[in-house]
């Protein structure tokens, strides 16, 4: 909203350690429930997300949120950059505390085993002031009582004001003792650093100012003139009327010192031929189930469950859809938001993984009608200072930069966090991944489950890339997210893992045909040919089918004769069902696109999966699926 955009929703992406982590439980809580608090005080609805659960974030959890703004088309998109001589640099918000001083800097540095040290840096939000802010400040913009407005997120006063001024080439006075504040005895210093929450940084011409203080006085904020806009370039900060420091800003912005620190790229990984692994039947029921009750693979009902996520009545698809829809005010368009990354396919194919971060999202916006438009990221690194740290991440930016400019899909924000590192060891490389699609038309979306007995199923399916091998648990068959990180080496200072321990993949994602097979199912789904659709995603096309007959409790039987294994992970695959009067048409779309489909088999009145003439009740899925989390501490 420092933009002028009203915050429309949010989505988050989240990575916790293993359930039997010390202490995981609280962390898992205390972060659902802060969102949660949060943004359903703000009105702000939480629609989509994407939670992981595995080791590798044990004592590193990852948070990440994204929030979508609506600029109307009468609304004027505020500046960050200063302008006017004599104008106003104006402080308003909540008083400045000693919550959040060096914040971004604790978040810079390595956790050793005094980390806990580190906990007062953390701000605290309060979500009352957020909504009040965030109301005046949109209030005050429409009023155009502000000329440019900038929020104090890291480095807090310092930050916004410094890029304030660099921006417009112009000078600022600041004069910290005028600042609000809660603790009396911070120093200049504390006050220049502090990241306390709900703050603001304006620019207004002085006519205004009284009309502007009236506004945010009446939601009960803040509001004080700290200094004007100067003729010079230089900042001029004082403190009880003494001068006490005169500085360029762009010795902190445009000309700040450059890294440019060595980097080993990760060692290519382990290929091997495709074959189709099964296991025995009277073994599939077993593992189907232990896979549905696993953190990776049971509900996530739990988390969005604490989320509104349809305050504002513009949600249209929530999180219990593959991905987030929502009207758009004026043209009456939906916009879907789909978020990618894999972590562990990360781990596996740093390469793979981050184009796989950026295809995966695109495709489950085509499949349903969105042409992909545009990424926002947040890279969640390790330590850089570590060779091979730093090879993954410029490894990933590269290969997110391919993908999207194979798409055509720019990245217009992100934000980048390295240092998730603790005793020693660090997280996975984890670009989180948001994109934007655009749907023209209002066609129904197709449901993710299985909507009626009789109907034919296919798989469309472009394999390019996937992996497969032994090493879940007890479960020689499947491949477990999360499940392989006993086998990967993150934190070995040469990177080298033995060649027998890590999981073999075969073949890679070509760009162009990756980008081919989303824009020929984005023209099929023009077509409104499918009464249910999922794209198969973690634990391959088995788990998918379960998901997909436990939405209604419609059953499934697959082909004695179909070829590939449904416990291997492929990229990419999309499972379709088709009605019997729509079928000769799907064929001849499909032939026309010259897509790879094959039948799968068909849905049936009987609520069960089966394969391999073994069969799974929908009752024994459903009761795994949706067990409660209570067993695992939560």
């Amino acid at each position: 909203f420092a933009m002028n955009a009203r915050p429309m929703a949010l989505a988050d992406y989240l990575c916790f350690g293993s359930s039997d982590e010390e202490s995981s439980a609280s962390r898992i809580d205390g972060v659902i429930r802060g969102i949660g608090d949060y943004g359903n005080c703000m009105g702000i609805p939480t629609i989509t997300g994407r939670t992981e659960f595995s080791s590798s974030y044990n004592k590193n959890i990852v948070v990440n949120a994204m929030a979508l703004g609506y600029l109307g088309s009468k609304d004027k998109i505020m500046s960050s950059q200063a302008k006017g001589l004599g104008n106003y640099v104006v402080y308003a918000g909540s008083r400045t505390g000693r919550d959040g001083i060096l914040g971004a800097d604790m978040a810079s540095r390595s956790f050793g085993d005094d980390h806990s040290l580190s906990k007062p840096t953390v701000q605290v939000g309060d979500p009352f002031f957020g909504k009040q802010l965030m109301e005046a400040c949109l209030l005050a913009m429409r009023k155009n009582l502000i000329v440019a407005c900038q929020d104090m997120g890291a480095a807090g006063l310092t930050c916004s004001s410094f890029e304030m001024a660099d921006r417009g080439e112009l000078g600022l006075s600041l004069h910290l003792d005028k600042t609000p504040l809660r603790d009396n005895s911070l120093q200049p210093e504390d006050i220049l650093l502090s990241e306390s929450q709900e703050r603001m940084l304006f620019i207004c011409k002085p006519a205004c100012f009284e009309e502007l203080k009236k506004i945010f006085e009446a939601h009960q904020l803040s509001i004080c003139v700290l200094g004007e806009v100067l003729r010079g370039r230089d900042i001029e900060l004082f403190w009880k009327g003494r001068q006490i420091l005169k500085i360029n800003p762009k010795l902190f912005t445009s000309h700040a010192p450059v890294e440019d620190r060595p980097y080993v790229f990760p060692e290519p990984v382990k290929r091997a031929l495709p074959k189709k692994v099964s296991p025995p039947a009277k073994q599939i029921k077993k593992i189907l189930l232990d896979v549905l009750s696993h953190p990776q693979g049971r509900s996530r009902k739990f988390i969005y469950r604490q989320y509104d996520q349809r305050v504002g009545t513009q949600t249209l698809k929530d999180s219990s859809y593959p991905i987030a829809v929502l009207k758009l005010p004026e043209s009456g368009r939906e916009l879907g938001i789909a978020m990618g990354c894999r972590p562990y396919l990360m781990s596996l194919d740093a390469e793979q993984g981050a184009k796989d971060a950026v295809f995966y999202p695109a495709l489950q916006l085509a499949v349903r009608g969105f042409e992909p438009l545009a990424v926002t990221d947040c890279l969640n690194f390790g330590n850089p200072e570590k060779k091979h740290i730093m090879g993954e991440f410029v490894l990933s930016v590269e290969r997110i930069a391919q993908a999207c400019k194979t798409l055509d899909t720019p990245i217009v924000s992100g934000n980048v966090s390295f240092y998730n590192e603790s005793q020693g060891k660090n997280i996975p490389p984890t670009p989180a991944i948001a994109m934007l699609g655009l749907k023209e038309n209002n066609k129904s979306l197709p449901p993710s489950g299985f909507q009626k007995a009789g109907e034919s199923v296919y798989l469309l399916h472009a394999h390019q890339f996937y992996f497969e091998g032994a090493v879940a648990d007890s479960h020689p068959y499947i491949f477990k997210p999360g499940s392989y990180e006993a086998r990967t080496s993150h934190d070995k200072k040469n990177f080298n893992t033995p060649s027998h321990l890590t999981p073999s993949a075969y073949g890679g994602l070509q760009d162009p045909l990756a980008c081919c097979f989303i824009k020929q199912m984005l023209e099929l789904s023009q077509k409104d040919l499918f009464s249910s659709l999922r794209l198969v995603g973690k634990f391959g096309i088995l788990y998918s089918l379960a998901r997909m007959v436990l939405e209604r409790g419609i059953g499934f039987r697959l082909k004695k004769s179909f070829p590939y294994s449904v416990w291997q992970e492929r990229l990419y695959e999309v499972i379709v069902s088709c009605p019997k009067e729509k079928e000769e048409i799907f064929k001849t779309e499909v032939e026309n696109l010259a897509l790879d489909c094959i039948l799968m088999g068909e849905t049936q009145s009987e609520k069960k999966l089966t394969l391999q003439g073994e069969s799974v009740s929908c009752k024994e899925m459903k009761d795994e699926y949706l067990k409660s989390w209570k067993d695992l501490g939560l």
